[in-house]
């Protein structure tokens, strides 16, 4: 599911909810991470004015480390 970006400034907040599955994961236990973009664009005047400056991507991925920890144990078995 994405959601709508909001604007601030020359910025762009961009929140996501992405569900991955763990490959070999014999369950196909669907896991939902929280992610977050930030688009830095280049500000009005600039040289190459409107084009990105910097793009920052942050997710929560401690769920997705913890299946893996498991879907590893499991295929130890």
């Amino acid at each position: 599911m994405v959601t709508c970006p909001e604007t601030v400034g020359d910025t762009i907040y961009h929140a996501a909810y992405i569900t991955y599955v763990i490959k070999g994961d014999p369950e196909a236990v669907p896991i939902l991470i929280h992610g977050m973009a930030n688009y830095f664009w280049k500000p009005v005047g600039a040289e190459e004015e409107g084009k990105i400056a910097r793009f920052e991507v942050h997710l929560d991925s401690l769920p997705l480390v913890k299946r893996m920890e498991e879907v590893t144990v499991l295929g130890a078995k």
